[in-house]
């Protein structure tokens, strides 16, 4: 029963996100098809001039022009990147577990929009 209501508490505390209204999970103004938010996500990593597209942390979310980044250096290949977020609270999450995120994006980088190393 604990393990239960440890697992509402965790999905709830993953649902609050950052504070964006749209769910998790689904992209901001997504288009119909495939090409039409694989457009969105790189027409955000353009205005944001970082690696990514897609928010690491809230994946549902697009890179917002002004919104914070990070410069993340990749610990094989020793090469910096400009990591995009989409507000100001992902950042401190991302700067808690950085492998994580930067794992997540790796292991799909057309979702992200993620330039590799």
């Amino acid at each position: 029963m604990r393990s239960i209501l440890w697992a509402g508490v965790i999905l709830s505390l993953a649902l609050a996100g950052c504070g964006k209204s749209d769910a998790p999970g689904a992209p901001s103004g997504t288009t119909s098809g495939t090409a039409g938010v694989a457009g969105e996500v790189a027409t955000a990593k353009a205005a944001a001039g970082t690696a990514n597209g897609r928010c690491p942390v809230q994946v549902g979310e697009l890179v917002e022009k002004d919104a914070p980044t990070r410069m993340y250096k990749d610990p094989k290949s020793g090469r910096e990147q400009k990591i995009g977020f989409c507000c100001d609270k992902c950042p401190k999450k991302f700067d808690k577990d950085p492998e994580q995120y930067m794992s997540l994006m790796r292991a799909d980088p057309v979702k992200f929009g993620y330039t590799l190393p």
